[in-house]
């Protein structure tokens, strides 16, 4: 790993301040380019995942595998809502999205899991209520922007629940 020392010395020699006259400017700028990739290339090495994205992982995604993929995955019932990506983010029914980033209340999967309002569909079934604990988190992940990282940290997999 490139230290702040060594970088602020490759610059100093490729800039030419510590060996005035020794290199040629071409071979300054390739060093320079060089130097500037290594250190490019240790920040994209590093996995970077917002913090709205880690509230996902380890908040949101929990309850829905376990409280909501048994049903609602491609797996489950092709026909039914599928919530194991992040497509969910854009479709809807009648008129309304199933999440709508930045607003819970105009977000039909807050409106069916709070068991307020005229949602025809309930979810999930009554005797399998979530708790206040985990429609607020919900509530609060849509609310924060519904961030639904890429990859295998965005994929769900239904998880049995053993409160059920």
């Amino acid at each position: 790993m490139i230290d702040q020392e060594m970088a602020r010395k490759a610059v100093q020699w490729t800039a030419g301040s510590a060996y005035d006259g020794a290199m040629s400017s071409k071979t300054r700028l390739a060093a320079l380019f060089v130097l500037a990739l290594s250190m490019g290339a240790c920040t994209l090495s590093k996995n970077t995942v917002s913090e709205d994205e880690a509230f996902f992982v380890s908040e949101v995604k929990p309850i829905l595998e376990r409280n909501c993929l048994a049903c609602h995955s491609t797996n489950a019932n092709p026909s039914r809502l599928n919530l194991s990506g992040p497509e969910v983010l854009h479709i809807g029914r009648g008129g309304k999205r199933f999440i709508v980033p930045g607003k819970p209340d105009e977000s039909l999967i807050v409106t069916a899991i709070s068991r307020k309002g005229g949602h025809a569909n309930l979810m999930p079934r009554v005797e399998l209520s979530l708790t206040e604990d985990q429609v607020g988190v919900i509530r609060e992940w849509i609310e924060n922007g519904a961030a639904w990282p890429t990859g295998a940290e965005g994929r769900l997999v239904a998880k049995a629940n053993a409160e059920r």
